[in-house]
């Protein structure tokens, strides 16, 4: 599979999908204008990555800041992950400002839509 690698700018976040590194990572800030069109490809990526994952996968979540849209994308996303778990280690890390309630909620909130291990971080 081809890596991914988008850079963060003011709205999106840096993402990395490097199968050959065991690199998966979204990181910064994600308030996209069009968020379904800056992840759907992402989503479309973990569809065929779940298809044949690497046997362990661990996703690194680091968001200074997101919208309800990101919220809703990252539910299809982890589902994905979910899906790659049926033949993967599959383990979610969400990284949180150990002072930002709100980011440490979401993360509660998408780690109860997925059965696969899911662990919050304050940093």
């Amino acid at each position: 599979m081809e890596t991914i690698k988008i850079l963060s700018s003011y709205n999106n976040p840096s993402v990395i999908l490097d199968p050959k590194n065991d690199r998966f990572e979204i990181k910064g800030r994600s308030i996209p204008e069009n968020a379904k069109k800056f992840y759907d490809p992402i989503i479309d990526w973990l569809e065929l990555y779940s298809r044949s994952p690497n046997q362990r996968t661990e996703f690194l979540f680091h968001l200074e800041l997101l919208n309800s849209t990101t919220t809703k994308l990252f539910t299809t996303l982890l589902k994905k992950l979910e899906l790659a778990a049926k033949n993967s280690d599959v383990k979610i890390l969400w990284l949180y400002d150990e002072e930002d309630e709100d980011n440490k909620e979401i993360g509660e909130d998408l780690k109860e839509t997925v059965d696969i291990p899911f662990k919050l971080i304050p940093v």
